[in-house]
C-alpha cells in the first residue's frame, strides 16, 4: 500500500477489517504508518494479521520507479531481526526488479 498508487492506497483505507486486536483499522493511524513505511523504506507487523505472525517486507521497485510487488518475510511467535532481514530482502527486490525490466523489454 505505502508504495502503490494511490487507488489502491484509497481502496485499502476504505475496507480495514480486524483480523486481531492488534489489526490498525483508523484510517489516521493507517495513514502515519504508511508515512513511516514510506521514510524507513520497509514496513514491518506485529501481530497484525495473525496471531503470533510477524511480518518484514520490502517494495520491488521497476527501474522507472513503479512498484511491482513487495516482499516480504513472515514468521511466527518473534519478530525477525530487522537489520539482518531487510538489506537481504533489499538485495532480492532489486534483483527481482531488473528481471521483471528485462523480461519486458524483450
Amino acid at each position: 500500500m505505502a508504495f502503490g498508487e494511490s487507488d489502491v492506497l484509497e481502496a485499502g483505507m476504505a475496507s480495514l477489517t480486524q483480523l486481531t486486536e492488534h489489526t490498525i483499522t483508523a484510517p489516521q493511524q493507517l495513514r502515519r504508518e504508511i508515512a513511516k513505511v514510506r521514510e524507513d523504506g520497509y514496513a514491518t507487523t506485529s501481530q497484525e494479521a495473525g496471531a503470533q505472525n510477524y511480518g518484514v517486507a520490502v517494495p520491488v521497485i521497476s527501474l522507472n520507479g513503479r512498484c511491482l510487488a513487495a516482499l516480504g518475510v513472515v514468521t511466527l511467535e518473534r519478530p525477525a531481526s530487522v537489520g539482518a532481514v531487510v538489506p537481504v530482502l533489499r538485495i532480492a527486490a532489486r534483483s527481482i526488479a531488473r528481471r521483471l525490466s528485462m523480461s519486458t523489454e524483450s
